[in-house]
């Protein structure tokens, strides 16, 4: 065998078992994932109760990729039966992170989407890195009077190790005509 052939066959060997190194050392949870970016849900949930009656219930997604986001879901009978006094209700929810990092997100009614959402917010903005998701509740009345003093609260995670620091608060409001 002559010398080039020789060296041809060593380096097209180090070359294949380099390239086998660099595979075997990317980690497993590095490599390329379709749905790691997917919104799922974290804590404990919080509902809403007016007058007795199931409103819908607020919690807190988190997507793999440092970024949380309040989601509410109202209740499919509160959203398609009629309220004895109740001329209208929206909701805003928000995720609030400490005291001063609040991101409420856009006041919706109950006859649009079962579905409404804060805007997503990266999980260490501003030094925070417990947050929890609220949902504030306003309802206008066949007398003309309103309220907005109906929230609730998932309760408060702390992403550095993925536990709860407050417990979740349901709302339990009523409101006499």
């Amino acid at each position: 065998m002559s010398v080039s052939t020789r060296l041809r066959a060593t380096a097209v060997a180090l070359c294949v078992a380099a390239s086998s190194f660099a595979v075997a050392a990317v980690p497993a949870h590095a490599a390329a994932q379709p749905n790691a970016c997917s919104w799922y849900k974290v804590g404990t949930s919080a509902g809403i109760w007016m007058n007795g009656e199931y409103v819908g219930e607020v919690e807190q997604q988190y997507n793999g990729c440092h970024q949380a986001r309040a989601h509410w879901q109202w209740s499919y009978g509160y959203r398609t039966q009629a309220h004895p006094g109740t001329t209208g209700a929206w909701i805003t929810v928000g995720l609030y992170g400490g005291v001063w990092a609040e991101f409420p997100g856009p006041q919706q009614g109950s006859s649009g989407s079962p579905d409404a959402y804060s805007p997503a917010v990266y999980i260490y903005y501003g030094g925070e890195d417990s947050w929890r998701a609220s949902a504030s509740l306003y309802t206008t009345w066949t007398n003309g009077s309103s309220d907005d003093t109906c929230a609730s609260y998932t309760d408060e995670h702390d992403y550095t190790n993925g536990q709860s620091t407050f417990a979740a608060i349901p709302g339990t409001c009523s409101h006499s005509f």
